[in-house]
């Protein structure tokens, strides 16, 4: 095997990138020749790399003073005619990964669910007091060590980060915000926006997972909240429902409707199960923040039940108040009035919706005619309140359909697990965009033209390869013979996505793609 100084690199452990490796080795600088995790980041030599990797190692030691986290052995760094290889080497923690007792079809009761929050919430105060958002609590990356069988927290997402970082034509260093695993990443971390209350709905879905037998992909949202829908999934009574109701809490969309902390989350813990006593969580709000493009209700906030509305009595005036009696209009006056102005607004009221009538049923009637048939029974503009938003780079969003949101995200993961990078670089558009984009010399061409794209169905991307300065191929024939198009044609399929235009439409071209599976309006 080959051997990097005194680490001996005996096998491979887990899915291996194209620049990132880890490997189960042996230290030889021991004389027990212990096991250790060594991880091999590849880059080519730019000097900003070198400066992320010496503060992520930092990092990384700090962590591993927690008795629950592997420790920091070494890291180095070598280079050769290839670019520069850093090497982390930490402590191997022997044991399972909780992927083989929470999976699809296993459960675990509620007393385990309970000390796998407690232990769990335990460590992530600690990674927490020290500024680290782990970005990635998943059952992969939580082990329990068959000496103790105690979990322990592996794989922290700072490393992720460098591992994936890619240079620009510009010579930037551009590192990913977008680190973690799909179907357990809270919706502020999917927009690229991670915070300590994220690490705490990776968690709870971590329990939802364990307590459910259900893909935490697979589960339903409220459209009105955001909200994940999962306790009717439960296959057997909770024994306490302040656990169920702390999990809800938990896995809130809101992230303000979360824990701001570890800490804070371990401490409602045990106040509510830490001695087996039972409290009630508050469901979460429908709070809307700025930055999220769900839609929510309007918050209705009501006084416990306990609080019964207080009167309050002045004490007698001993002075004599005097009665003013104030003229009033008469009744028939009141009444002719009345009349007169409901009249008016009946008439006004009748004029704007015959007007808007028609003026639907004949925009209706002229897209009708440029369209073609099929198209005509599944034409759709999505509603700008069921669209996430995948990138937000210098306020230019790429947005798409929440249905189409997640199969998206698994089918990019997948691809960068084999070492194929791509990016959506558009995506929905409203018709009253598209207009103003096109320059078809007549309305009729624009229609023509609208009838083609897809993309305001919100459902229909544009993917380009690697980073999102080089853009796209500007040729079919250079997109067709890139290693993209055919990771895309041998796997797409796979994640319910299909190319927008088909073989043979003069209108085609391969880096369009849309959404068919579930959900899709294009869904036959």
């Amino acid at each position: 095997m080959k051997r990097i100084r005194s680490y001996e690199l005996l096998e491979p452990l887990g899915p291996q990138g194209k620049y990132c490796r880890t490997y189960l080795a042996r230290n030889h600088d021991l004389p027990s020749v212990p096991y250790c995790v060594v991880k091999q980041l590849h880059q080519p030599p730019f000097p900003k790399i070198q400066e992320l990797f010496a503060r992520e190692a930092k990092v990384l030691d700090r962590l591993g003073q927690h008795s629950h986290i592997p420790r920091l052995i070494a890291s180095f760094s070598e280079g050769n005619s290839d670019g520069d290889y850093f090497y982390l080497v930490q402590e191997y923690i022997e044991g399972q990964d909780l992927s083989i007792e929470i999976s699809p079809g296993q459960t675990l009761r509620d007393s385990q669910v309970r000390d796998l929050l407690r232990q769990v919430l335990t460590i992530l105060s600690f990674v927490h007091n020290h500024k680290v958002i782990h970005r990635d609590i998943s059952p992969k990356n939580l082990i329990r060590r068959t000496e103790n069988r105690e979990i322990y927290l592996i794989d922290f997402g700072s490393v992720k980060e460098l591992s994936t970082s890619t240079r620009t034509r510009f010579g930037q260093i551009r590192t990913p915000t977008l680190v973690g695993t799909p179907g357990y990443m809270a919706p502020e971390q999917q927009r690229g926006k991670p915070c300590f209350a994220s690490d705490l709905y990776s968690l709870g879905m971590v329990a939802v997972a364990a307590l459910t037998r259900v893909a935490p992909h697979t589960l339903p949202t409220d459209p009105r909240t955001g909200n994940l829908i999962w306790t009717d999934r439960l296959l057997r009574r909770p024994d306490d429902p302040a656990l169920i109701q702390f999990i809800d809490r938990l896995v809130a969309h809101h992230a303000a409707n979360r824990p701001t902390s570890a800490a804070m989350a371990l401490e409602e813990f045990e106040q509510a199960l830490g001695a087996g006593r039972s409290a009630a969580f508050a469901r979460p709000l429908d709070i809307a923040t700025p930055d999220d493009p769900v839609p929510t209700g309007v918050a209705k906030i009501r006084p416990p039940d306990d609080c019964a509305p207080t009167d309050v009595v002045a004490p007698r005036n001993p002075n004599r108040v005097t009665t003013v009696e104030q003229e009033v209009l008469p009744w028939d006056s009141i009444f002719k009035y009345s009349i007169r102005g409901s009249a008016v607004l009946i008439a006004l009221a009748t004029v704007w919706g015959l007007g808007g009538m028609a003026k639907t049923r004949l925009d209706w009637w002229w897209y009708a005619r440029q369209r073609p048939p099929e198209i005509q029974t599944r034409y759709l503009e999505a509603d700008e309140r069921y669209l996430d938003c995948l990138f937000d780079w210098d306020n230019c969003q790429v947005r798409l359909h929440t249905q189409a949101f997640q199969p998206y995200w698994e089918m990019t993961t997948a691809a960068q697990a084999e070492g194929v990078f791509f990016w959506c670089e558009s995506g929905f558009q409203s018709i009253e965009q598209q207009k103003r984009n096109l320059d078809q010399g007549s309305e009729a061409a624009s229609i023509r033209a609208l009838n083609a794209s897809d993309y305001h169905t919100g459902f229909a991307v544009v993917l380009s390869p690697q980073s999102p300065e080089d853009r796209r191929p500007t040729s079919r024939h250079e997109f067709e013979n890139s290693t993209v198009f055919r990771w895309l044609q041998d796997n797409a399929a796979n994640y319910g996505f299909a190319l927008s235009y088909p073989e043979g439409d003069p209108n085609y071209e391969p880096w369009r793609w849309r959404y068919i599976g579930p959900g899709s309006i294009f869904n036959p």
